[in-house]
């Protein structure tokens, strides 16, 4: 079924404009399946596009994905940096050490790309890189190292 007066990119820039709504998790919920419509959408600001058909428990484990993350990002304590994070931060280069904030933060390399406005190649290259500076393999590594605990 169409959706009256609008489409979705329309009803996406009108729920933009209300304030506040910028943390809000978007999610695309529809039956075009084109790379277009999907990049349109994503570009947009939605945090997901889900095409139809599909598994009813597929959706909600994505809805409840981006509602738990919304949420981490409501309760969020301000991160304090441990004092190594110092010597990373001058191991690392400007962009890299921003990259390294968010992982830090939780996010992942899509929502850097997004947020940034990298390419998602972009970020995942200098992810590689930061992790083959500081000789890490996983997110939570970094996470560790940068943290205060």
């Amino acid at each position: 079924m169409d959706m009256p007066q609008m489409d979705g990119y329309e009803t996406l820039e009108e729920i933009k404009k209300i304030s506040g709504c910028e943390l809000i998790p978007i999610i695309f919920l529809t039956g075009f399946s084109e790379m277009d419509y999907e990049v349109r959408g994503l570009k947009a600001g939605a945090v997901d596009y889900i095409v139809k058909p599909l598994a009813k428990e597929i959706l909600l484990a994505r809805v409840e994905r981006h509602l738990e993350r919304y949420q981490q990002r409501q309760h969020k304590q301000p991160m304090e940096l441990s004092d190594y994070a110092k010597q990373i931060k001058s191991q690392l280069t400007p962009t890299e050490w921003k990259i390294a904030i968010a992982i830090t933060e939780g996010m992942e390399n899509k929502e850097i790309a997004e947020s940034m406005h990298y390419s998602y190649g972009y970020v995942k290259n200098l992810v590689a890189r930061i992790f083959s500076k500081l000789e890490i393999e996983k997110r939570r590594e970094l996470k560790k190292l940068m943290v205060k605990e």
